[in-house]
């Protein structure tokens, strides 16, 4: 299996805006609270969300057809 780099650096760069926009909506909920109950499901479901999305790329990356197309 040979890697490219245009597809490496591709998704890395996914990568990198995933973990800006969960560290973006962590900071949102650490500045505007919601009660806490509802506050701690978003955290949650904003982790498992991303580590999906992350699973998706890796499998994606390794060439296993998801059936999902993250990337342009």
């Amino acid at each position: 299996m040979a890697i490219s780099i245009g597809g490496l650096i591709s998704f890395l760069i996914i990568l990198l805006v995933l973990g800006i926009v969960v560290w973006l909506a962590y900071y949102i909920l650490a500045n505007f609270a919601p009660p806490e109950p509802l506050g701690r499901i978003i955290r949650v479901a904003i982790m498992v969300v991303a580590v999906l999305i992350v699973v998706v790329l890796l499998l994606n990356f390794a060439g296993i057809g998801t059936g999902l197309r993250l990337t342009g």
